[in-house]
């Protein structure tokens, strides 16, 4: 049977355990030149699941060989910020 002290470490390594950023696309809107997608990003870990993230949005064109050029809008993600808005 496993001790205590051994149970503890099992679960301190799996909550501490790689964390990975997760995006999840929430909305896009096609304008007749470009794409604006509005995405969540934000923390994941095993067992303990995902954190309270940002919202982000993105500008994209499309390009000729149909690739996209993405920049981030800057001052419409910094709106969506909880950093912002605590």
């Amino acid at each position: 049977m496993m001790g205590t002290k051994t149970v503890l470490l099992l679960a301190v390594a799996l909550m501490s355990s790689a964390c990975a950023t997760i995006r999840t696309v929430s909305s896009a809107e096609m304008t007749s030149d470009a794409i604006y997608v509005g995405y969540w990003e934000g923390e994941c870990k095993p067992v303990l699941g995902c954190g309270v993230g940002d919202g982000k949005v993105k500008h994209c064109r499309v390009n000729d060989d149909n690739s996209l050029t993405c920049t981030e809008q800057e001052e419409v993600s910094a709106l969506l910020s909880r950093r912002n808005n605590d």
